[in-house]
Order: structure tokens, then sequence, then C-alpha cells
């Protein structure tokens, strides 16, 4: 509008002032020629702005003139001049469609109305659209100053004003605004004015066409109203814009229109970062301060207590930042992380030239605690309450590049990133690193064997399109180097030494010695590659492996695997040697989507009494077995077979219930087995079924050809009987047992041609290794009774020749009455004999 006013009363003025001396000349077609010309020359100059004059015609006191501001806006007047009285009356027009002026562009304007007065008070006023909206005008211009102005406009949209003013078209609605000014004079000027937002919401495609960032649709409303008054020059103002978001406020505003000066204080409110950043931060954030626009530019103040301590802000012609004592839980909260530490942070941040993207900072955290407690919780590690650590960080910026380094001490680890280099157009990084454990056992709340294995790994860090780390870590062995990156890990791995991973693992050192392994991982989403594991010779530490298995072990062993895996299964062959055993899992399948493995295996044990240790009772020959295992949710399901006793024997093992299958089995193999005498002959079938976990079950078991061999048992029976039990096959031989704990209740019945043989209360300690029975013996119709005490090694054997006797009167007795007696009474008399007590 001031332009206008400019074009204007530069053309009147120049008109009247010039027509009363020279009027005649000025009429002629040279004179509007030669005027016109000085006219363009002295408005360009005075408004920086390329007008034209066409056309221009000044006959005889009427003025008619169209003023072409570039090829998009123009000027026009028609009316009369008196030239002696100093008198204008007329019409003008003023037309933009894009016009533009230095950065500012206005779309379109149309405004017409009248001109009239004298030269020393001309009144204009002035009515039509702005942005196709209502606008409207008035003014009076007294000795070229104007006063009693007012300007009304309707329904501008928002979104055309943000891009006459060059900034991008963030929001969308209409302004209203009434403005009244009494007097522009720079001395004693007022006025007031009103401007309201009304129906307005942020652009969200705007938003992240420019910003990247997608705004919520249901958080984009806006508000705002600012008021204004002038009064002796100078200018005061307050107002607010509310959004569901973020409130502005600007308090007592000054504006000084003599030194073009303006200051406001400034409070911003922000109720919830969360969708302002994508959920990056959370939790509201103030902001106070002040404002101030002099001749040297814009300057800022702020600062905010909203994260404890204080952070100053200050802007002239750069940016800096202070952090003092600001609380690191707050910071962690403002992040969306829980507590996982304390301390209070203190910094600075200065951006140099915030254009040019240049700056530095450093930040230190000189005493900060680790919340055990709540990292024990979320990672199942067992830390100490409150951890002592301090940090420390600092960098450059400058060119939209960050170049920093950071530390990290505490009792736990030591961390180090160096020649960290962040694009932050690119979103690239680059950086060294190096983690140092001085005892890794610290950080799962082990307390280990007292001996720390410190490890110290160092390597590169790289993010473009993916992340990719590489490290080396020293103290596990020869060589220990690893690649990720990319859905992919590749590991190599030289001469580790075993007890150093089992020391870092907590563990004591059961054995010793070098391993290999060699992993190239093409994709771990879902898993393919290959997997290779070798050991050389592995040495058992026989006082540690006492103190895991009772006794002493001491032997060498290895171990082997080969696999390969492809969309998300794994498949491969494994071997396990040792002088002791070997096994060999030559097919062994993993299925990642619901974790289950199967696979067959070999067993070979050349001697079984050299895993006493292991399988904690003693059993003694060589053993082959081959079958499959399975696992699922945690369940095993193992079955398999065995020869190496002459019969075969089938088993499985499932949850906690194992089942047994024996057919044709020799007793004496089986009593080698289980470090027994050789006492029985016969073949065995039978079947066992126990609960592990309740250590219970049961046996049935049947043995063909039964014989007893010399022993204990057959000795004292042949001194009483004069019979020779080695002598005599049973046909059939059957045993039943209950296992509970380490009892076994058990009943055993052998039936022959010559002779009958019977327990009926036997019990086996296993712990004790001791057995009890009572037992019968019918040898060619000789009966006699006895007992089983003691060792099972060497158990004792009483036969009881008195109740022999006895029995045998009684028998005698019993017979003689049935044959005198005859039929049911001689029947029920012999049975009655049999049973008196005596």
């Amino acid at each position: 509008m001031r332009k206008f006013f400019l074009i204007f009363g530069s053309i009147v003025l120049v008109v009247m002032l010039a027509a009363v001396a020279v009027l005649m000349y000025l009429y002629s077609d040279s004179g509007n020629q030669r005027l016109r010309s000085y006219l363009e020359q002295r408005i360009t100059r005075e408004t920086g702005l390329p007008v034209r004059l066409e056309p221009f015609s000044f006959k005889r006191g009427h003025l008619y003139f169209i003023a072409r501001i570039d090829a998009n806006a123009s000027l026009g007047f028609d009316g009369r001049i008196d030239p002696l009285r100093q008198r204008i009356a007329g019409r003008y027009r003023l037309i933009a469609h894009g016009a533009s002026y230095r950065q500012y562009r206005l779309r379109q304007a149309d405004i017409e109305g009248t001109l009239k007065g004298t030269l020393a008070h001309i009144e204009i006023d002035g009515k039509g659209t702005l942005l196709d909206e209502p606008a409207a005008f008035r003014v009076q211009i007294v000795d070229q100053t104007p006063k009693n102005a007012m300007i009304q406009v309707r329904r501008l949209p928002l979104n055309e004003l943000l891009q006459l003013g060059g900034v991008p078209p963030l929001a969308q609605g209409e302004l209203n605004a009434d403005i009244l000014i009494p007097s522009l004079d720079k001395e004693n000027g007022e006025g007031k004015a009103i401007v309201r937002l009304d129906q307005a919401h942020f652009d969200p495609k705007v938003i992240e066409r420019e910003y990247h960032y997608a705004l919520p649709e249901d958080k984009t409303a806006l508000t705002g109203e600012f008021r204004g008054e002038v009064s002796h020059g100078k200018a005061t103002f307050h107002g607010q814009i509310v959004s569901d978001l973020v409130t502005l406020y600007l308090e007592h505003g000054q504006a000084n229109i003599e030194d073009r000066t303006l200051a406001c204080d400034l409070r911003l409110d922000t109720r919830e970062l969360a969708p302002l950043t994508q959920n990056q931060l959370h939790g509201p954030m103030k902001l106070e301060g002040m404002f101030k626009y002099t001749t040297l530019g814009p300057q800022l103040r702020a600062t905010t207590k909203s994260l404890g301590g204080n952070i100053q802000i200050d802007y002239t012609n750069r940016v800096d930042v202070q952090l003092k004592q600001v609380a690191l839980k707050k910071v962690l909260h403002l992040a969306g992380q829980p507590a996982y530490a304390a301390g209070a942070i203190d910094g600075t941040l200065t951006l140099e030239s915030p254009q040019a993207k240049q700056g530095t900072y450093a930040l230190k955290v000189p005493k900060g605690t680790l919340n055990g407690t709540l990292l024990n919780k979320e990672f199942a590690t067992a830390l100490p309450k409150s951890v002592p650590f301090a940090l420390q960080s600092r960098g450059t910026f400058d060119k939209g590049v960050l170049q920093a380094q950071a530390d990290l001490t505490s009792s736990l680890l030591k961390a180090q990133l160096d020649k960290v280099r962040y694009h932050v157009d690119k979103g690239s990084l680059s950086a060294q690193y190096r983690l140092y454990v001085p005892d890794p056992l610290k950080l799962s709340g082990q307390k280990g064997n007292g001996k720390a294995v410190p490890v110290d790994v160092a390597g590169t860090i790289e993010k473009g399109k993916s992340l990719k780390v590489t490290g080396r870590a020293k103290g596990l062995g020869k060589k220990l180097t690893f690649v990720y990156g990319d859905n992919r890990l590749k590991i190599d791995a030289d001469d580790l030494r075993l007890e150093r991973l089992l020391a870092s693992a907590g563990m004591p050192p059961y054995a010793a010695g070098p391993i290999d392994a060699r992993i190239d991982l093409k994709a771990l989403e879902p898993i393919a590659g290959t997997l290779k594991l070798s050991s050389g010779t592995l040495k058992t530490n026989a006082s540690a492996m006492k103190k895991l298995l009772g006794s002493p072990l001491d032997t060498q062993l290895s171990l082997t695997f080969d696999g390969k895996a492809s969309k998300g299964d794994l498949r491969g062959k494994a071997a396990f040697q040792s002088p002791l055993a070997s096994i060999a899992l030559p097919g062994i399948v993993y299925h990642s989507k619901n974790s289950a493995l199967n696979t067959p295996y070999t067993l070979k044990v050349p001697e079984l009494a050299k895993l006493e240790s292991l399988i904690g009772t003693k059993l003694k020959g060589p053993l082959a077995a081959t079958g499959k295992v399975y696992w699922a949710s945690g369940v095993i399901d193992l079955d398999g077979a065995t020869a190496s006793l002459g019969g075969k024997v089938q088993y499985r093992y499932k949850g906690s219930t194992a089942t047994v299958h024996a057919a044709g089995v020799p007793l004496p193999a089986i009593m080698h087995l289980l470090d027994q005498a050789d006492r029985f002959d016969g073949t065995l079938d039978g079947d066992m079924r126990y609960d592990t976990s309740a250590r219970s079950g049961k046996v049935h078991a049947e043995a063909k050809a039964f014989r007893f061999k010399s022993g204990t048992f057959t000795k004292a029976v042949k001194l009483v009987l004069r019979k020779d039990l080695t002598q005599i096959i049973y046909d059939r031989a059957i045993l039943d047992a209950i296992l509970k704990g380490d009892r076994i209740n058990y009943t055993f019945k052998a039936h022959g041609k010559r002779s009958d043989f019977s327990i009926r209360d036997g019990r086996l300690d296993t712990k004790s290794k001791t057995n009890k029975a009572s037992f019968g013996l019918r040898v060619d119709n000789v009966d006699v009774i006895g007992t089983v005490r003691g060792n099972l090694k060497d158990p004792k054997v009483k036969v009881l020749p008195g109740k022999m006797l006895r029995n045998r009167l009684k028998n005698k007795a019993a017979d003689i009455v049935k044959k005198k007696l005859k039929g049911n009474v001689g029947s029920a008399a012999s049975g009655l004999i049999k049973k008196l007590p005596f």
C-alpha cells in the first residue's frame, strides 16, 4: 500500500506543481511526452519498481494515465486536476495478477475508488478484492502524511499470505484484519489493529513434503488473535496462536516506528511432543523468552526448565545453548525410554552460522548412576542396585557433517567412540569404537571363579542405507573377528581358548583347549549360510570335574560341527570324540519357525565303567546304540535300540517318561551290565516304565530256560536238601517290581517240572545297595523256606530246616487224614491241618 501511495502521490504532486509554471507547454503532446518520461524515471528511482506510464494524457485539466508495474500490475487514474487551485478529483483502479516485488509475489488484487482534495489534503477510499476476498480502505494525506487510515480485509487465505512472505504454505485458513490509524506521524502517530485467524489448520501434505514429518490428521486445528496499538510513534502488541499441539503467546510487545525496532516476550507451550516428533520425543515442553529485532537483525533469548535444571538459548548472529544440571532421567523420558540412569547433564552447543550449518558442542555427565534394579528387570542382568558412571562427548558441526567423540567410564566397562562422522542430509554415519570389559561376569551379576577374563573389542561402525559393524576381540584367544551388516553376519575365530570362554561365562575351567569357528550367514532373517565349528584336543580339569560330578574325570575330547542354513532351517552334522565315548549326529535338522530339532544319532561306549562319574551308577561292558532325537517346545523325545547285550533292547525317553522293551536278552549279559555276580542263566523279555520327575515306575519281565548258577544261594540249598539247583531248569520265571525313589519292591516266581521258587516281599535299596527278601523253594516235592539279607554282591542266605520238618509233618498228617476220611470231608480236614500254626 505504501508503494501505491508513492506512485500515485508522486504523479499528482509533480503534475500539479509543474502545471502552474508551464501549464501551456505541458498540455502539448511534446510536453506530455517529456513529463511522462520524467515521471517514469523518478518513480522507478524512488520505488525500485520498473514503472511505465502508458497511456499518459494531460489536457486542459484532465489527467488520464495507466501506470504499468512490470507486466502483472497496473494503476490507472481518470479525473480532473486544477493546477491553479491545486485541487484534484477522480477515480482510480489498482489491478495485480502475480505481481512480484523482491521475493514477494501478489497473486491477485483489484481495488478501485475515488481520490479528491487539495495538494495539502487528499482523501482516498477504495474497495474491491485482495486475493479474491473482500477488502476496503480509507485514508487522508495531509501535508504528505497519511492520517485517519482505515483498512479492512476479510477471509484472506492464510496459505497465500505465507507464500507472499516467502514462507511455505504450511497452514490454510482465513485472516481477518481491522486496522485504524489516525496518524502515521513519526512522533505523534497512533492507531489500533486487530488481526484474527479463523477456521485455520496445518496442511499435513505440505508439512510432510517440506519437513518429512507426518502430522496427525486430528491435531491440525489453529486459532489466533493479535491486537496492537500505536501511540506517539511507538507500537505495542500482544497475541496468541493456539493449536491442539502447541500454543504461542506474544506478550508486552513493543515496536518503534522511527528506529524500526521490535521487542516482545514470548512463551511456547507444547502439550505433548510425541505427535510433533513421530513418537521420537515424549512429554510436555515449555519455553519462555524474549525476542528483539533491530537494525542489526533478530535476537532471541529463551529458557526452559521442563527437563530439570536449566536450558538457555541465545540467538544473535549465532545460536548458543547452555545446559546446566539438566536431569538425565527426564531426558530419557523425553526420548521415550525408562529411567535406566540418573545424573545431571552440563554442556554447551554453539551454531556459528546456522545457514552454513557450522557449530560445536560439548556435553558431560560427571556423576551419573545406572539403575541396576530396572536394568536387571528389563535385561535379565544381576547388576548392583546403583552403578556409578561418567560420560563426556564433544564434537564439531560443519556443512552438514557432525564430527564427534564420546567416552563412557564405569566400574563395569569402558566404551569409546572416536572419529564419528555423521552426514545429516545423507543420514550416513561412520565411527570407530572400543569396548573394554574388565570382568564380563559383573554384567550378569555372577561371582565366577575369582579369575576375571577381560574382553577388549574394537572395530568400526558404518551406517548408510544399512548398518555395518566390524570388530576384533582380544582376550578370548588368538583371533576373533566379526562383520555384521545388511542382514549378514560373518565370524572367524582361530584358537579360541575354551577355558577363557568358560571363565568369561562365570564357569569353572572344566576343560581347556583350542576351538575354531567359521560362521558365514548370508542372511539372518530368515537365516541362511554356513556354520563350521571344530576343536583341537580338549583336556578336562580333574579337580573341577570332581566338584561337578563328585569324582575326578581326566580325559581328552574333541568336537566338530558342519552345517548349512537355508530359508530359516539349519541342516548339518556333528561329532563328539573321546576315549570314554563317541557320539555322531549325522543328520541334524533345525526348523526356526517352531524351534524344533531332530537328528539320528550313533553312540559308542568302549567301557561303561569309565562313565560312572557321569551317569551316577556303575555299569560294565561296551555299548553301541542308534536312534533319533526330537526336541521342540522344551520337550525332548529320544528313542533308540541296542544289540550290545546279545538280544534286542529298545528304549524311548519323552518328557519325563522313560520306557524300555527287551527281547531275548541273555541274563548273564544283564548281570554283567549291572556289575553283579553271574548268578542266573536264561533269556529275558520284559518292559519297564519310569517317570524321572516322580522317580517312580514299574517293571514286568519274563525269563525262559531260567537257571540258578553256582553261588551262595545254591550252596546253602544243597547243604540242606542235598539238591543241586544249578542242574534244574525252570521253564518260566516272572519278575514284577514297583520303583519309588531309592526303593524297589518286587516279587519273583519261577516254575519248572522239578522245582518252584518264589519271592513275595522282596525289597531292594539302590542307595545302600542292599536286598531283603523271604523265599520259598520246592525241589522234588521237598519244601524249604529261607531269607536273603545284606549286600547285593555278597548276600547272606539262610535256609530254615525247622520249618521245613514241621511242614513235612503237617503235609504227611494231612495226606493220612485225607485218605482215611475220603471225599469232601477228607479234603477239608487235610486243608485245615496244613494251616495249623505249629
